[in-house]
């Protein structure tokens, strides 16, 4: 999608780590999803999620990824 497309380009070009998982190829991710979200109260419907040392942020947003990474430092 573009918004995970985005996210990816966002990242790379800042040098972050990262690792793309697909749901729908991947039933160990999804399972590892739902999982988490559930955990969280998080609904795993917005795309992309993206886990930062295990939050899980809904859509993406700079500004957010940038805080949560920041949070964790």
């Amino acid at each position: 999608c573009g918004a995970c497309k985005q996210a990816a380009e966002f990242m790379s070009s800042r040098h972050i780590a990262f690792v793309e998982k697909d749901i729908e190829r991947d039933a160990g991710a999804r399972d590892e999803l739902y999982k988490k979200a559930r955990e969280q109260g998080v609904s795993a419907k917005s795309i992309p999620v993206i886990d930062v040392r295990g939050k899980l942020l809904t859509g993406f947003s700079p500004e957010a990824l940038l805080a949560a990474l920041d949070r964790g430092t």
